[in-house]
């Protein structure tokens, strides 16, 4: 679903998450994800291309379309 787009993601720190995932049995390709992440201060990576965030505050959104 996701496609390992943040297979290579690092990330240190305590986070809160929601998630709410819907996985109807009769047809699984219907499959819908929602959810978010909040960051209280975390040192994030998202690829070893990418600068590392540190202190990083806020709250990312997420459903199986992409990122908010």
């Amino acid at each position: 679903m996701t496609g390992q787009v943040l297979g290579g993601a690092k990330a240190t720190g305590n986070a809160d998450y929601r998630i709410k995932l819907a996985l109807p049995l009769a047809s699984l390709s219907k499959t819908t994800v929602q959810g978010s992440v909040t960051l209280g201060g975390n040192e994030l990576q998202i690829s070893e291309q990418t600068p590392k965030l540190i202190n990083a505050r806020g709250v990312v959104g997420f459903t199986e379309h992409g990122f908010r």
